[in-house]
Formats: C-alpha cells, sequence, structure tokens
C-alpha cells in the first residue's frame, strides 16, 4: 500500500511539475510578468545555454549559402528595404540561374509599390509558399532563357483583366 501510495505521489508531482512548465511559459505569452515567471525565465535560459554547451560546435552545410548585401549595393542602389522590386526580381533570377533550389528574404514588404512593380509582387505572392519559399521550378525563368520586359508587361496586363473581371 505504501509502494502504491509513492507511485501516486510520484506520478502527481511529475504532472504537476509539467502543468506549472507549460503554464509558466503560456503566461510569459500572454504578458504576465512575475517573480516566478521570471524565474522560470532563467531557469529556462540557464538550461538551453548548458544543453547548447554540451552539444558543442556544429559544422556548417555546405550546401547553404547566404546571400548577403554589401556596402557597394546599398551605396549603389540606396538603403535595404527601398529598393525597386524588380531589383529583388532580378536578384531572384540570378541566384536560381546561379543553381539556388530555395531562395528566403527575411524583410517585410509593407510599403506600396508602383503598379508596374505590384504586379510582380503578386505573381510572386502566387509562386511561393507562405513562408517565402519556393521551388526553384516555380522561379522565373532566367532573363538568358527568353524572359523580357514585354512578356511581363503582357503578364501583368493578363492579371489587371482576370482582377477586373473578379
Amino acid at each position: 500500500m505504501k509502494l502504491r501510495l509513492s507511485y501516486i505521489a510520484i506520478s502527481l508531482i511529475v504532472a504537476f511539475s509539467f502543468g506549472a512548465v507549460h503554464y509558466l511559459k503560456d503566461a510569459r505569452n500572454w504578458g504576465q510578468t512575475s517573480n516566478l515567471v521570471a524565474t522560470f525565465d532563467g531557469l529556462e535560459t540557464a538550461f538551453l545555454d548548458h544543453k547548447f554547451r554540451q552539444r558543442g560546435k556544429v559544422g556548417v552545410n555546405p550546401s547553404v549559402v547566404i546571400a548577403a548585401v554589401d556596402e557597394k549595393a546599398i551605396r549603389d542602389l540606396g538603403v535595404w528595404g527601398s529598393w525597386e522590386r524588380s531589383v529583388y526580381a532580378k536578384m531572384t533570377r540570378n541566384l536560381v540561374h546561379a543553381g539556388a533550389s530555395v531562395v528566403a528574404y527575411d524583410m517585410v514588404w509593407a510599403d506600396e509599390s508602383k503598379s508596374a512593380t505590384r504586379a510582380a509582387a503578386n505573381r510572386m505572392v502566387k509562386a511561393l509558399n507562405t513562408l517565402g519559399l519556393a521551388p526553384s521550378h516555380l522561379l522565373p525563368k532566367p532573363a538568358s532563357e527568353g524572359d523580357n520586359e514585354e512578356d511581363w508587361e503582357e503578364e501583368e496586363e493578363e492579371e489587371e483583366e482576370e482582377e477586373e473581371e473578379e
């Protein structure tokens, strides 16, 4: 009987601990700040740091490449994020032509664009999934494969006609 009670007690303690951890984690997301939540955050950070120290360094995957914007591009094109959408389209085409199977942008497309580039942005939204990633076969063909400005203008006109019909 005593053995059975100890199993029940241990089970209740474990269940309560898991419940408390999940509650405190959610409380942090709800914006509640208290000493208990702050203590939990500190413990979680300490355990996470310990876990990464124990794991050690992880090698870099050579097939992953980050194409960063350098000072020359900022000097030539202006502040990052204020570029015309056609610059991003050309950059995407060049990356795909160079062999990229995934192209991702870590930025917000919040500004209003000109009508000519708005259609290009709409095409990008249609082609990409919700994370902003797409297989390379869904992206526009590189300019060297016959993609030209006239084709884009024809596509934009067709899309505008479709939108007007809806």
